[in-house]
């Protein structure tokens, strides 16, 4: 099936769609989890294939799902020349090298990248005639609740429309893909790709002052993680933004204020920007050294 001969737009052909994982990580076993969760598409039902180096991260990849709907492989081209989509998941470093092994077999054939730092340009170098898009998804697409960014090629002004409808149909039972311009790819990594990382280190603070309390573990953890969901549920719910919020929650003069005046005062969120600023620079290093 040539993807790029009827720019996603015969939805039909997509039912036969082959798909494949190269580099068997956490990032694309997050993906295959998010992908499963839509009973329409049926990812498995054509069996998915995965490359990895070593039989052992092929099989700590497919543990816990029917082993039977999966082809492994430690040849790449093999994945690629029995494929029409394939999730480009290996470390940055080991890039380049994967896409000249599979250069001869990719043409007419779509690649998601979710490699950090590789840019589109330098994927289309080495193979000129593919469908690519550059994505980072954050861990949450594992069960359909990610944040999916991704970027295309530009085709005079702006992307072709099939194009865009393709990527969209398949992107979204992860989650909610946001069509982004390149240029933003390491500022969106160091936000919602590392997003979180930040998030989790505010949980962990929190359960950690919980049981200094006095609270149990479990009491601590359902204490904590429970009023953060439920905060999240109630901006989306009631339709309110953060800023609404803060001011609702802390009364002039109140206790809630009182923390957070102190939290100004210590310049916390100084800290976090300055954190965001150094995932960035990070990300823009890579991007300069792929």
């Amino acid at each position: 099936m040539e993807l790029l001969g009827n720019n996603g737009k015969d939805r039909s052909s997509l039912k036969s769609l082959r798909v494949g994982f190269i580099g068997p990580g956490k990032m694309a076993k997050a993906i295959l989890h998010g992908l499963t969760l839509d009973p329409e598409k049926k990812w498995l039902s054509n069996g998915v294939w995965v490359a990895g180096r070593s039989q052992r991260s092929l099989d700590l990849f497919v543990k816990g799902f029917d082993k039977e709907s999966f082809q492994l492989t430690l040849d790449n081209s093999e994945l690629v020349k029995n494929t029409e989509l394939v999730f480009l998941c290996v470390k940055p470093f080991q890039a380049e090298a994967v896409l000249e092994q599979i250069k001869s077999l990719a043409e007419d054939k779509m690649i998601i990248s979710v490699v950090a730092g590789l840019s589109l340009k330098k994927i289309k170098q080495i193979i000129p005639r593919c469908l690519v898009v550059r994505t980072m998804p954050n861990l949450a697409c594992q069960i359909g609740k990610g944040i999916i960014p991704f970027a295309l090629e530009k085709e005079d002004a702006q992307p072709n429309k099939g194009i865009m409808d393709l990527v969209h149909f398949i992107l979204s039972p992860l989650g909610y893909p946001l069509p982004i311009s390149e240029e933003l790819m390491p500022a969106v990594t160091a936000l919602t790709g590392c997003g979180p990382a930040y998030v989790c280190m505010l949980l962990i603070a929190l359960i950690e002052k919980a049981k200094a309390y006095g609270f149990s573990e479990v009491q601590a953890s359902q204490l904590i993680e429970d009023m953060a969901f439920g905060t999240v549920l109630l901006l989306k719910e009631m339709n309110k933004s953060p800023y609404t919020l803060l001011s609702e929650v802390k009364t002039p003069g109140g206790i809630t204020e009182a923390a957070v005046q102190f939290l100004v005062r210590r310049g916390w969120e100084d800290i976090l920007i300055e954190a965001i600023e150094t995932a960035n620079k990070k990300a823009e290093e890579l991007e300069s050294h792929l």
